[in-house]
Formats: C-alpha cells, structure tokens, sequence
C-alpha cells in the first residue's frame, strides 16, 4: 500500500473522529461539511484505489501519489479559506435562552412552516427561475420547523417528522433523494447538539444513518426505472423494486461485496477530479477564469439578461473536460477542485478551493448579523448552504444557489426586523 493512500485514509478517519466528537459541543456544520469532502476526495478513493479494477466501474484515472498531492491541495485551501473570518459563536447558539426568545418567535416559526409547504406545493406552478426562488423560499419550512423543535421538542418533534416526511414524499415523485438525505443529516447534527446524547448512542446513530443513505443510494436507480416505466410513485413502488438490504449485503465476497462498491463509488467525487486531470494533462487547454465568468454570470445575472447563460445541469462542459461523456439522463457535476483544475492547474486547484472556502465564511459572518435581529436565524445556514456542502454539485449551481438565497433571505430578515420591532413596541406601550 503507498503512503499516499495510507495517509488519506488516516486523514480521513481523523475527521471522522473529530466530527463524532465536535457533535455534542457546537452545531457541527463545519465539520460536516470538511467530513464530506474528505471523505469524497481523501476516504473513498484511498479505499478504491485497493479495490481490483475489475470491481471498480469508474476507475481512477491518475496514480495515487499524483491523485492525493492535488486533492490534498484543494482541500487545504478550504480548510484556510472556511477559517478566515472567525464566527464560532454562529456554532454555539444558546438553546436556554432561544426558549426564552420563543414569545416573540414562535409565531413567526409556525407561520415558516405552513408557508414553506405551500410554497413548495406551488412552486412547480411557475416558469423556470421564478419557481427556483419560490422553491428557495419555501426552505423557510426547516428553519421553523428546526426552531420550533428547540423551543419544546416534545411538543413539537411532529414538525421534524412533518418536514422530512413531505421532503420523502417530493423525494418519491421524482427519484430524487438528495433533499430528503441532506436535510436528514442537518437535522442528526442539530439533534446532536441539543440533546449531547452518549457515545453508544452516537455509534448506533451513525450506523443507522450510514445503512439507511446506502440503502437509498443503491435502490434509487431501480426506483428510478420503474418510474420511466410508467409505475407509480410511492413507498410501495419504492420497496418493491430493490432487493432486501440483507441480501444485497450479504449476496457477494465480503471484500468485493456490490452493495459496498456502489456505495463507495457514489461518495467518490475523486475519480471525476482525477479524469480531469488526466484530460488536461493530455492537451493542456487550460481555461483560466473563462468558465468561471460563465459560473458568475449564470449565479448573478436573470435569463432575461442572460439568455444565453448556462443552465442548471448542463453537460457541455462536463463532457467536454472530465475525459468521460454522459447522457441527458445522467447527472454529474465537476466540483470545485476539478473546475480550479480546469482554469489554472494544480495552483487553480488551491485558489478555487480558498475561494470556496471563503464564501462559506462570509455567508457564516452574514448570518451571525442577522442574530442580533432574532437569534433563531442562525438556522439560515442550512438552506443557504444546502447545496455547496454536497461535494458533487457544480459550481455554477452552488454559486447561483448561495447568492440567489442570500439575496431571498436578507429580504426576509429585513422585513421581520420591522416585524419584531413593532411587537416589541406594542409590548413595551402595553406594560408601561
């Protein structure tokens, strides 16, 4: 075994570890998110680089050493980047005195809930963009569903399950399960915050977690081609077109088993990183911020000004640098080290990767503004960075993701500011 893949798995399983025992003392979000990339970029190809090559459908196309040097690279300059602008107090809410706040508040949560389902029930009613913000804006249905669970989680654990019961249901339709996991982990962090459950407990939790988001990994393309079968959608169609998890567990070599290849494979956004870089390697047209400038264009700026700019999904410039072709039907992003890659090579690999890093803490210093309006908006982290701590998004959906629902969310914050203020007026003038 080379030292390099050695190195990523040590490095890999120390973030695990150091997430397993940040959960109980800040909201772990952070760590969340450096969990994921490592583990997408450092864990799962360290691990596959073990596995023969007759298991692996998409192979690593670089050797070790060279793979780990440029990853490892990217992933500092995250790690400098999230750090930069200081905000540990965003991480560490006080959960007595959010009870305290809950007068003033709570209200206002319920009130995001029932609107936050609406909206998402009416969203789909709407052209293109106009029904990307209202589906940013219907997020608002976690942040009060999350705060109202910190207010009296006995009374109000059946907003959490209401939520992530309807994301299910949304994830059902279509055969698209990426919300119902990813606000399912925010909401185990979250949980592990508030109730700093043991170390046991923690352990079951997280092999609970990991069996049930391999589970879905690994059943939802079956689910996905009975759905173009014109089957209907809903948990019966769902289970009865995989396999029991036993089998599937237990129906190969233990050391190839498929079951763990597919999910391997599925948290391994290192083989797209490495097939690009194998690709430019090959005939050097490096890009510069040419792409880049597209990304921003298509974050900032409407279709109305920008009809030509990119959409969501789109292949173009996937199969014209990763080396690798996919289908309409296929999705995939670069990510973010492969886009720095792309531009300027192993320095654009740290530079996009510090950028990265950069904008989740400035998004972090923003939201920890907007405490001092309510202290149950630090909560706005989760919808505004849902996307960018998935590793295997683009960046053109990330940047128009963030930019889109900090704009959104500022206006929200703005009005409730005038919203409180009054009540705390009318408070005031009625006490006194």
């Amino acid at each position: 075994m080379e030292i390099s893949i050695i190195l990523a798995i040590i490095i890999g399983f120390f973030t695990c570890f150091y997430f397993f025992n940040t959960v109980n003392n800040r909201l772990a979000f952070k760590e969340l998110f450096l969990l994921l990339y490592v583990t997408n970029y450092l864990l799962a190809p360290a691990i596959i680089y073990l596995v023969p090559e007759e298991y692996v459908f998409y192979k690593m196309r670089l050797p070790p050493n060279q793979y780990f040097y440029i990853s490892a690279f990217g992933l500092l300059g995250t790690f400098i980047g999230i750090n930069l602008i200081k905000q540990n107090q965003l991480f560490k809410p006080n959960i007595d005195f959010l009870k305290l706040k809950a007068t003033i508040n709570e209200s206002v949560l319920k009130s995001w809930v029932l609107s936050g389902v609406l909206l998402s029930l009416f969203a789909g009613f709407f052209p293109g963009e106009i029904a990307y913000l209202i589906y940013l804006l219907s997020l608002i249905r976690y942040v009060g569903a999350f705060g109202l669970y910190i207010i009296n989680p006995k009374i109000n654990w059946f907003y959490i399950l209401g939520t992530l019961g309807y994301e299910f249901i949304n994830s059902l339709r279509y055969g698209m399960f990426h919300d119902f996991v990813m606000w399912s982990i925010f909401f185990i962090i979250y949980y592990l915050y508030i109730k700093k459950i043991s170390s046991a407990k923690k352990i079951a939790l997280l092999i609970i977690s990991l069996l049930a988001v391999s589970f879905i990994q690994n059943s939802k393309s079956t689910y996905r081609e009975a759905l173009s079968s014109n089957a209907e959608s809903g948990v019966i169609t769902f289970f009865s077109t995989t396999k029991p998890i036993e089998n599937t567990i237990l129906s190969d070599n233990i050391f190839y088993n498929s079951f763990i290849i597919n999910s391997l494979t599925r948290v391994n956004q290192g083989w797209i990183l490495a097939s690009v870089v194998d690709n430019m390697n090959r005939y050097q047209n490096f890009q510069g911020l040419t792409i880049f400038k597209e990304y921003v264009k298509a974050a900032f700026f409407p279709r109305i000004l920008a009809p030509e700019k990119l959409s969501a999904g789109d292949k173009k410039i996937f199969n014209q640098f990763s080396g690798s072709k996919i289908n309409d039907n296929t999705s995939m992003g670069l990510g973010i080290y492969a886009d720095g890659y792309i531009a300027y090579g192993e320095f654009g690999v740290f530079i996009f990767g510090l950028f990265f890093g950069y904008c989740f803490a400035l998004i972090f210093s923003i939201v920890s503004g907007w405490t001092s309006i309510s202290p149950f908006f630090f909560l706005f982290i989760f919808p505004i960075l849902n996307y960018a701590v998935r590793p295997d998004c683009e960046l053109q959906t990330i940047l128009g993701h963030m930019v889109k629902s900090v704009l959104i969310f500022s206006l929200l914050v703005f009005y409730y500011k005038k919203v409180f203020e009054i009540k705390l007026m009318n408070s005031y003038n009625t006490k006194y």
